[in-house]
């Protein structure tokens, strides 16, 4: 931990960067797969993140609004739960079941601003390997998965065509997808669960009128308040 890092009684951190050269080979190595895949840290360049902020702005990208509007309601109560020096942690959203088809919404947006986003990934693979994708041969698909219970993004081959990546050669036939991100959805069940095999106790909840959206308070190996 750096010299200059707060030092917080309950808080340690972790340097989990990869070393330097990892990239290329991840990058291969995931391209070679069956279903060929990016892990999503890629999507956040400077335009990817750029363009991430313009996400959520968008009218059909709720979770932002939805979120803000809860903190707006609840403040005062979730800060005296909280506390003072207190550590906040944002790992999911509501129901599922009833954001399935608002959640496709906000990853196919009518601007096109998350299509962009997700093609963008491959002008940054471009900048890391040297490779020659052109972002022209794909479009962006992303679906809700209801067996997985995730938003899936994906960038599909519009034809048949060869990639050139660190001298080996990438072969995408059309209709094939290169699978970029999931975003997982979580029930107030299944994040409890999740909660509990981590070792966390869900004490307080607070969620939108429509239970879109879920802000809780978790803590450790304590009944629920």
């Amino acid at each position: 931990m750096p010299a200059t890092a707060p030092k917080l009684a309950n808080v340690f951190f972790e340097d989990q960067h990869p070393a330097a050269g990892d990239s290329r080979a991840e990058l291969v190595a995931g391209l070679q797969r069956p279903q060929k895949q990016i892990k999503p840290k890629y999507l956040y360049d400077a335009r990817g993140s750029e363009l991430f902020e313009q996400i959520t702005l968008q009218q059909e990208y709720y979770p932002t609004r939805t979120e803000m509007a809860i903190l707006n309601q609840h403040a005062a109560e979730i800060a005296v739960c909280c506390g003072d020096d207190c550590v906040l942690i944002e790992p999911g959203s509501g129901s599922s079941e009833k954001v399935r088809l608002i959640l496709h919404a906000a990853y196919n947006d009518a601007k096109g601003v998350t299509a962009e986003f997700n093609l963008n990934i491959l002008n940054s693979i471009n900048k890391y390997t040297g490779a020659n994708f052109n972002p022209e041969n794909f479009y962006h698909q992303a679906f809700y998965n209801q067996e997985l219970k995730r938003i899936e993004m994906h960038l599909v081959s519009k034809k048949n065509h060869t990639v050139d990546i660190e001298g080996s050669a990438i072969a995408f036939d059309k209709g094939e997808s290169l699978h970029t991100e999931n975003s997982y959805k979580y029930s107030m069940e299944s994040f409890t669960s999740l909660c509990n095999a981590a070792g966390f106790v869900v004490t307080k909840s607070w969620l939108d009128e429509e239970e879109l959206f879920s802000v809780h308070y978790l803590t450790v190996g304590e009944q629920p308040i």
